[in-house]
């Protein structure tokens, strides 16, 4: 079933659970490794690609929730669930969250050389590193005197000056940016948090919103987020998008940087932000700080 690239990374913190999921899928011609904790498998990951991996909700530094959200944001990588005292609702949030197939201890063989093999079939050998699996592009979104690191995820002020943003902050940002001069509903944006396990609502967007127009607010009087009553909100400021992708050339210890530029919403000097009358026709939206 496994060739020498099928390299499968097991979750999993009891020694003896491991044990036997490296020893089957190992007879099965696969190339397992373990990982005991959270911490442990973020450290391997950075170094090595797995093209499998199979994941124990329950762990001593963490969940098993946060790995399968966070490498399904960035990954369609195989993920399999192995789970001996795991409740439904686990297992829900498991799939929901991207967890592509689920296997109850004590383990069946037979079952999960079948739930293998169709895993490998399904994602044609895709594989998960940190480092590896995904090419650094190093996009960058400018407007102002902003930038926000699509890589880093990290929003900085004039080059340097750094303004931390949260999850939350820095996907309801991006959605703005992506879709800039557009207005996005509540639902829209709410959308754009699905992967985050807090529970938003729409209710909340505005004091999302809130909270990144205060961020962006240097100066003062710069608000390039603008609201647009009874409908939702507009990112109204030109967006540039950078890309910087850099290869390396195997044993060379040379590396090859490509960049390419792109305006996402062009520039008119005759265009103004859209300010709309304070007795608006009916029907009609108004624009709002």
């Amino acid at each position: 079933m496994g060739n020498c690239e099928t390299k499968v990374l097991i979750l999993e913190d009891d020694p003896l659970a491991a044990s036997e999921l490296k020893d089957c899928l190992a007879r099965e011609g696969l190339h397992p490794s373990i990982a005991r904790s959270k911490e442990h498998f973020e450290k391997i990951v950075e170094q090595h690609e797995f093209q499998l991996l199979i994941v124990d909700i329950g762990l001593p530094d963490g969940s098993g929730l946060d790995v399968i959200r966070e490498v399904r944001e960035q990954s369609s990588v195989g993920i399999i669930v192995v789970s001996g005292y795991t409740t439904e609702s686990d297992v829900v949030a498991a799939i929901e969250l991207g967890a592509d197939d689920y296997i109850k201890k004590p383990i069946s063989i037979k079952e999960l050389r079948a739930k293998v093999r169709r895993m490998m079939i399904r994602t044609s050998g895709n594989g998960y590193s940190r480092s590896i699996a995904q090419p650094n592009n190093n996009e960058q979104k400018f407007f102002g005197d902003w930038h926000l690191d699509l890589d880093s995820h990290r929003l900085f002020y004039k080059i340097n000056h750094e303004v931390g943003l949260t999850s939350a902050e820095y996907k309801i940002l991006l959605a703005l940016l992506n879709n800039c001069d557009q207005v996005l509903s509540r639902h829209s944006l709410l959308n754009h948090l699905q992967s985050i396990s807090s529970p938003y609502d729409e209710r909340t967007i505005d004091g999302l919103i809130n909270r990144v127009r205060k961020k962006l607010a240097i100066p003062a009087s710069y608000e390039p987020v603008q609201k647009v009553r009874n409908a939702g909100y507009m990112f109204c400021e030109t967006v540039r998008t950078e890309h910087q992708q850099t290869t390396e050339s195997p044993g060379s210890g040379f590396s090859l940087t490509a960049e390419k530029m792109t305006i996402d919403k062009a520039p008119s000097p005759t265009l103004e932000p859209p300010v709309f009358s304070s007795a608006p026709e009916s029907g009609s939206t108004k624009l709002t700080h």
